[in-house]
Parts: C-alpha cells; sequence; structure tokens
C-alpha cells in the first residue's frame, strides 16, 4: 500500500471539565468548592507547567465542560481553556469543542413541561453554543446543529459531533443521540474525506459501543447510532475518535472487514470531576497528549501516542495508577492477535539466545515490534516471563525498563 507523506501532529486532551458545582478543584469552580483537596497544587497551573515544554497543535475538548449548563460556567470554563491554551502558545482557532449531557440546561428544558413546547429542549440544548463556537473557515461545513462542523485545518480535519442534544431532563434512558439530520450530515461530510495526506479526527462525547469496566455497573455511555456511526468511521477514512462521557479512560484500536482503514479510539476520562463521579476516587482525574505519527504502510492504521498524567495532591504526574490496560505511555495502531504477539516475543527470544545463548539483552522498548509496544506494559511482561520460562530462562527486569535473560542451570 503506498501511503503518502504526512505530518506528525499532537493535541492536548480534556474531557469532562464539569466547570461549576461538580468540579474538584477550585480552578474549574465558579465559587469556592467546599470538597477541594486542601494544600493540593493548582490543577490549572500545574497542568501548564508540565506542557510547557510540549509542542502541541491544537486543544480537543470532549464534552461535559460545564456541571450544569449554566452560562457562567460556559463562559469561565471558556476562560480558562483559553488561557490555558495561551500559556501553551496554542492559537484559539485550534481549540475544538464538542457538547456531552452536563451541557444541557435542564432548568430550561424542564420548561417544556410546564408550557407544553418542545423549543425549550432546542433552547436547553443550546446554551453552550452562545459562548463556545468552533472556528470553522467554510461555512458550508457548520452542522445542522449546536456545536457541529468540520474544521479543516493544513494538516487535520477534526469532524465535530453533538451526541447530547437529546440529553434532557426527561429522557427516560440516559444516553447520547445524534438524530437523523445530524446523523446524514456526518455522513455526507465523511464521505468527502479522501485526502490522505492530512489526518482524520472525530470529536463526540458519548460511547459509540459499551465497552468492559473495571467495576460491575450498567453502562448508559452509548450513543444511539453508535455501532451505524462507528461503520462510517471505518469506511471513510477516520484516524481517531476522541470522547468521554465515562470517567474510565481506554485506547483501542479497531477493525472490520469492509472498511478502509482501522479507526483508533481514545475515551478521554476526566479532567476535573469530584471523586463520588470517578467510583468514589478509585480513578483518578487525567489529561492526555495525543500524537500521531504516521499510518502503517500494510493496514493504513494511524500509529501514535498517548500519553497519559493524573492529578495528585502534589500536581499532574505520569499516570501510576491501575485502570485497566491504559498506561502512561501507550503506542497504538497494531491488529496483532494473541498468537503473532507470542510469535514475536519467540523471535525475539530466538535472535538474542543465537548472540548469547546464556544471558542477554533484550531490545529496547521502542525496538520491539510494533504490536508488542501496543500491548500494556502488564500484558507485555506476562508474556515475556511465559516464553523464558518455557525456553529455560528467567527473566530479570520489566518493559519498558531493560530486559535481561539468564539461562537456567540444569
Amino acid at each position: 500500500m503506498n501511503v503518502p507523506t504526512i505530518k506528525p501532529i499532537s493535541f492536548l486532551i480534556l474531557s469532562d471539565i464539569h466547570f461549576g458545582s461538580d468540579a474538584d478543584s477550585n480552578d474549574f469552580a465558579v465559587t469556592p468548592l467546599p470538597n477541594e483537596m486542601s494544600n493540593a497544587m493548582s490543577m490549572k497551573q500545574s497542568l501548564i507547567n508540565t506542557l510547557k515544554n510540549e509542542n502541541l497543535d491544537g486543544i480537543l475538548v470532549c464534552g461535559d465542560l460545564t456541571s450544569k449548563g449554566l452560562p457562567t460556567e460556559f463562559a469561565k470554563c471558556k476562560e480558562a481553556i483559553n488561557g490555558i491554551a495561551e500559556e501553551l502558545k496554542i492559537h484559539t482557532e485550534n481549540i475544538f469543542f464538542t457538547f456531552g449531557n452536563h451541557d444541557v440546561n435542564w432548568d430550561i428544558s424542564s420548561l417544556k413541561d410546564r408550557h407544553k413546547d418542545d423549543l425549550f429542549l432546542e433552547v436547553a440544548a443550546s446554551v453552550g453554543g452562545l459562548f463556545i463556537k468552533n472556528k470553522i473557515e467554510n461555512p458550508k461545513m457548520v452542522g445542522p446543529v449546536v456545536g457541529t462542523g468540520v474544521c479543516e485545518r493544513s494538516h487535520f480535519n477534526v469532524y465535530i459531533a453533538n451526541s447530547s442534544l437529546y440529553s434532557i431532563h426527561d429522557q427516560k434512558y440516559q444516553h447520547g443521540k445524534l438524530g437523523s439530520v445530524q446523523f446524514e450530515w456526518l455522513k455526507q461530510q465523511l464521505e468527502k474525506t479522501k485526502d490522505e495526506s492530512k489526518w482524520h479526527i472525530f470529536l463526540m462525547h458519548h460511547h459509540l459501543v459499551n465497552h468492559p469496566y473495571p467495576f460491575p455497573t450498567e453502562d448508559v455511555s452509548c450513543v444511539e447510532e453508535g455501532a451505524d456511526l462507528k461503520n462510517l468511521l471505518g469506511k471513510f477514512n477516520v484516524d481517531v475518535l476522541c470522547h468521554g462521557h465515562r470517567h474510565h479512560p481506554y485506547v483501542k484500536t479497531e477493525f472490520v472487514d469492509g472498511w478502509k482503514a482501522p479507526v483508533t479510539i481514545l475515551c478521554a476520562g476526566s479532567l476535573s470531576v469530584n471523586s463520588k463521579e470517578r467510583n468514589k476516587g478509585m480513578i483518578p482525574n487525567l489529561f492526555h497528549i495525543l500524537t500521531l505519527e504516521n499510518r502503517d504502510s500494510t493496514s493504513n492504521a494511524a500509529i501514535g501516542t498517548v500519553k497519559t498524567y493524573e492529578y495528585i495532591a502534589e500536581g499532574w504526574v505520569f499516570l501510576r495508577s491501575q485502570i485497566g490496560p491504559l498506561d502512561s505511555y501507550k503506542k497504538f495502531g497494531s491488529l496483532a492477535g494473541k498468537g503473532e504477539k507470542e510469535s514475536s516475543v519467540k523471535v525475539l527470544f530466538d535472535t538474542a539466545i543465537k548472540k548469547n545463548a546464556e544471558n542477554c539483552e533484550l531490545p529496547n522498548f521502542k525496538d520491539l515490534d510494533l504490536g508488542l509496544q501496543c500491548m500494556s506494559r502488564e500484558e507485555l511482561n506476562k508474556l515475556i516471563f511465559k516464553v523464558a520460562s518455557e525456553s529455560n530462562f528467567r527473566v530479570i527486569g520489566k518493559y519498558p525498563e531493560s530486559v535481561y535473560i539468564i539461562r537456567n542451570k540444569s
């Protein structure tokens, strides 16, 4: 497959800020919070300090900007994000927003019951659009509903959907929904996605489909048209989908027969929601740096990394918590199956043993096959130990640090 040259890009990923009463930091609150962590480092300033040496192309904000969809929450949230962007030397036209269920004002939507007028539902879902707008140069690329559109830039396009239009006060089963008008418009735009010299990124709030969590729970996170939308993304050359909503993050690359290329899905978790909304604090608040490096010459999958930071009292640090397969540094873009990964490790051992039959160092983490780099560190090290045991070797060290194998004495 002939893959065009493409420029690497990096984005700061923020989601579920919950600016207002549901936030976990006064940096993202309208009035002082009673539950803020005492003597904690400023969440906002620490984020800026952590990223001051990063070269970022933009910011993707995956919805739930506010707690209750109040005008003041939107205005102050925009001010805070613009302040972060300015400190990081990111132009405001490269901040891309979508809205979440918390960005629908239920005080307004409930007026529909009193006045018997469905227009209140539309107004309730449109408040954020009065304060926050994406920079869309081409009027034909502005979507049919608030907060949607296609943002065309020199090296990438961002396709923005609003999955929260129907997240109103009396929704019987809480979930996302695009609606037929928005879905058909998105389909038309994605069908135009022909330029393989650019990255194509899709941004919305809700999940495409259910996915497993580390804690048994009812999953109310999906968008109604998720399966059909997922198929569109694969058919029409979308590299990455970024979304939020559930506060448990993950990264996964998927491919289905009939798709043009694999799609990598990044669930961002939350930036600053209170501990009650993070399984009583068992899942930390997070932000990510998404870097798209190149495309695989065989599968055309986007290859890149996600660096993840968690917040503690001392400020933002590389992710330390065990939250599923997501590590502080996560490579993505491989479709290798279990058998392929095990074969790669066996080849790794055979090559190393030929150089020294008794003890040797295995290659650096970044020199491993892509399929191995894309495994979680826990999964990779378990596989290394399994193959070593079958080959009568013991292992010293763990990836991503140095790893040595030493032959067991008879």
